[in-house]
This record gives structure tokens, sequence and C-alpha cells, in this order.
């Protein structure tokens, strides 16, 4: 996934999507599985993507008209079986620390983060987010524990830009205390 695109309208309501990639501008075809979309307005793009039972669309918007489109969000629109490769499991350890498990493989691993992206568990415990912090802004990955299975499956992305400097960050695993839950079934 891009995080830009430039689109080059045509006539007839046709356009070509070239890709930000390495410093340069790339034409951009849909693959088999997906679909591009331009809005009527012309401010958003969307991808749409079919990919092992799940379909996402990964939506672009151009905020001031300028033909640059950047990453706005990710949405699921439909799941239907498919595995669960992109999903964690979350274990609460007291003073307000998580162990986070990632699905890979088929089987559950410790996740290590990188040093610019965290965790961040719901009051309710539905729902988790990956913070992931680069130089244009924040991309904001969420799961969802849906059935109370104890499984957060990936529902969306959103995408946050951001103007001064990044504020220091405490834990790449965190629960604000105000969020804690008093009881939690270990999860392994």
């Amino acid at each position: 996934m891009a995080d830009l695109y430039k689109i080059e309208q045509l006539d007839g309501g046709r356009f070509r999507a070239f890709e930000r990639d390495d410093g340069r501008w790339e034409l951009d075809r849909p693959g088999r599985n997906e679909s591009f979309k331009l809005s009527r307005d012309g401010r958003t793009f969307t991808i749409t993507e079919r990919d092992d039972g799940i379909t996402q669309a990964d939506v672009y918007n151009d905020s001031n008209q300028d033909g640059i489109f950047s990453f706005q969000r990710t949405d699921v629109l439909s799941r239907k079986g498919g595995t669960r490769e992109e999903s964690y499991k979350v274990d609460r350890l007291t003073g307000g620390r998580l162990n986070v498990f990632e699905r890979d493989d088929g089987r559950w691993q410790l996740e290590r983060p990188d040093r610019d992206e965290r965790f961040r568990l719901s009051r309710d415990g539905t729902t988790l987010q990956r913070i992931e912090s680069d130089k244009r802004g924040i991309e904001i990955n969420i799961y969802k524990d849906s059935n109370d299975d104890g499984i957060y499956d990936f529902v969306g992305t959103r995408f946050q830009e951001i103007g001064g400097g990044q504020g220091s960050r405490k834990n790449a695993f965190e629960v604000r205390e105000n969020d804690l839950i008093p009881s939690a079934d270990n999860l392994l």
C-alpha cells in the first residue's frame, strides 16, 4: 500500500493513478482482485481489494485539490471465512502493561514492536490499536474482539497527519490506568 497517489483525470470519467514509490511517480493499475474508484467530486480515491475472504478498501483524500491523494484509512467491508493472520491476542499485566501476541504462520507469537510503534487497549477491552509513527504522521490500525473470543481481528486503519514534533511515548504496550479492567483471564 502506498501513502500517496496522484490522479490524472481523462475524458469520459476515466483516470490514471500514479503511486509514489522511491521518490518518483509510477503508473499503478488495479490487480486481478482490485478495483480503483474516484469519487464524483474528485476528492476521494478508493482502492478495493479482495483477498483470502476479506474485502477491504484503502481510502485516500485530496484535501487541497492539488491532485495528490494521501492515505486516510482502511475499512474492512466484508469477511467471509478467511484466515486470522492479521489478528492479535492480549494478556493484561500489572502496572498497565500488556503482552501482545500476533498470529503468524498459523500460531501465536509474542509481538516485539518496532521503535516507532505501540499498542493501546480500550477501557472495555473490545478494541486494540496498533499505533505507528513516522515523520508524516500517525497510522492507527484498529482491531476488534467482536465475538468476545479474546482474538482481536483487523477492522480498519486511519492516518493522522502531525504538524510539529511528536510527543514522548511511555511504553510500546500500554493501557492507561483508568482503562484497566480489574480481572482478566490469561488468554494463552
